[in-house]
This record gives C-alpha cells, structure tokens and sequence, in this order.
C-alpha cells in the first residue's frame, strides 16, 4: 500500500484542506489472486487511519477479466453486492461509505441507508434515465419517476464502442440541448394529432406531442398487448423489468389520453416487480424481439409468464438468438 499511500499524501498536499479527496475501491476483484473481500476490509482500514480521505465508493470487480459484473445488468438482483459495502462500513465506521451497486429506485436506496449499510448511495444509470427522481419525489410524484431497466445497451455499450451515451429507456438522454424538456415549447395553434400504433416509439410520440399541447388522438394497432415487441422480450423472466419500458410511457400518458389508461392493467401481463423474485448473480440469455409473433406462455408458480417452445429447445450462436427456430435478434 506504500505507492497508494503515497499518492494520496501527494494529492493532500498539493490541493490543501479545503479539497475533497477519495478513493474508488472495489470490494471483491472477481478474478483469481486479485483482492477479495477480506484483503478489501483491511486496506479500507488502512486508508480510513490516515484521516486524508473525505469519504470511500465502493463498488465491484475490474475492467478487464470480471467486467461483467462490474456494472450488473438485469440479469441480477438490485444492489446484488452491496453486502461488500456493508462489510466494509462495518469495519470502518469513521469515514463515510458510497455504496455503488445496482441501485435503481429510491425505495432502495432508503432501504439500504435506514439499514446503515452505508452512508450514501451513487446511482448513475438511473440518473441517466430520469435525471430528475429527486425533485419528483418532492412534489409527490414517485410514478413520473422513469425506471432504468438495466439493459446496458445505451450506456455500457455505447461508451466501449466510442460512441456517445444514449438510453434505451430514455430517449432524450445525449441529447438534451435539442430534445430536452426545455426545448419543448407550447404551440400557438393545437392541432389533432392520430398517433398510429401503440408501440414504445409511438408511445413516446405521444407524450412528447401532448407535452407541447396537441390534443393526441392514440389510434392503436394490431399488437395483442400495448407495448408491441417489448411484451415478448418481458416474457423471458430475467428480461421482465422491460415492463417498465411500457409501464412509465402508459402512466405518463394515461392523464391525457383516456383511451391509454383503459388498457393499462388489463393489457401489459409482464410483473414489474417480478425482479426481485426472479434475478440471480447468473447471466441470463439474451432474447431481443424482431417483429415475429410471441411464443405461447405459461406461467410460474410466481405467476409469472414464461415462454413455451413447441419443439421444447432453445438454441444459440454466438450472434444471433433463436427461439424454436424463430429468429428473434
């Protein structure tokens, strides 16, 4: 710890007293002969000894070997590490704990601080969802909140392919100077506007055309739920938190249109809560719809729908996922 140490000195010294400094650390490496659990403790105690640090993050694995559950999909469970945090809060309790680990709703987070597991939680995907969770829990408004679902597919993957950050669930996210809420002004003349389909782009189309005061006349298509191919993705049980994809844009829309509301229990089978039931630490298949008809479902004992395969086989290669033969993605 000598080179940490030192470092750390260094950056005291050169910045004063008046700048906050810290350090990231990983609970656990995941990888083998690297850092565990136990060799963690000890030099967050080391660290916690010198009274240079303002406070410790603490999140999991690395960037090359465990990447994998370095940023968790939804393929496990909300906050699957922060027993990490927890054991390292206990053994330093003079410096103030982040806990950074799939933390996603602010029930969560609540329950995970009034459990003093740690002293302060870090949530990013989330924010990058909805970056305004916090000021509408203070107006009383916790379902306007918009759920991240954990897909990876516009943060994670968008930053390792040198692109810029995107959301799958959010489609302003990257773009908030041309499409933020700030740029939606109210029209001078309303018009009556048919939205065809009932899908999340034509979904979202509504929202966006209602917030600029159109009077939106929802005009639904053919699919057997709301939601179109969403509904297909959320029957694979480790996917269901796409539920949220659907439920946010019903809710959101349910206000001004009527015709949306009516179909907002009786129309989207996915369970939203089914996560915490259904996730484990294991990675779940990848299943990605492509227009095809959902297979026949079954449920659980939990309730929860699951895919049928007539022929009773899954099969995979490496780019493309196939259900019974059905290309899915």
């Amino acid at each position: 710890m000598h080179f940490a140490l030192e470092i750390i000195e260094a950056m005291c010294e050169a910045v004063g007293p008046d700048m906050i400094v810290s350090i990231h650390l990983s609970g656990d490496k995941f990888v083998p002969g690297g850092l565990a659990l136990a060799d963690v403790v000890e030099v967050s105690c080391r660290l916690a000894e010198t009274h240079l640090l303002h406070y410790l993050p603490i999140s999991q694995c690395n960037y090359t070997a465990s990447f994998l559950t370095r940023i968790p999909d939804e393929s496990y469970t909300e906050g699957a590490f922060v027993y990490f945090v927890a054991a390292i809060k206990e053994a330093t309790p003079d410096i103030p704990i982040l806990a950074v680990s799939r933390i996603k709703h602010p029930e969560h987070a609540e329950q995970i601080l009034g459990g003093k597991l740690a002293d302060a939680v870090i949530m990013t995907r989330a924010l990058i969802t909805d970056p305004e969770p916090s000021n509408k829990l203070l107006e009383g408004r916790r379902d306007d909140i918009r759920g991240c679902i954990s897909c990876n597919q516009g943060c994670v993957s968008m930053v390792h392919a040198d692109r810029p950050t995107t959301c799958l669930q959010n489609p302003v996210a990257g773009y908030e100077q041309e499409w933020g809420i700030v740029t939606l002004k109210p029209v001078t003349e309303p018009k009556r506007v048919v939205i065809v389909g009932d899908a999340p782009a034509e979904m979202e189309a509504a929202i966006v055309t209602a917030a600029q005061g159109h009077h939106v006349i929802p005009l639904l298509g053919q699919e057997v739920r709301v939601g179109g191919r969403i509904n297909l993705v959320c029957q694979f049980p480790k996917r269901c938190r796409f539920a949220e994809v659907i439920r946010w844009r019903l809710h959101a829309r349910a206000a001004g249109s009527q015709c949306l509301a009516e179909h907002r229990a009786k129309r989207v089978s996915p369970s939203a809560n089914c996560e915490s039931r259904l996730y484990g630490r294991e990675h779940a298949d990848r299943a990605v719809s492509s227009g095809h008809r959902s297979p026949p479902e079954s449920r659980d004992a939990e309730g929860v729908p699951r895919p049928v395969a007539t022929s009773g086989r899954m099969e995979w290669s490496s780019r493309r996922r196939w259900y019974d033969g059905t290309h899915l993605g």
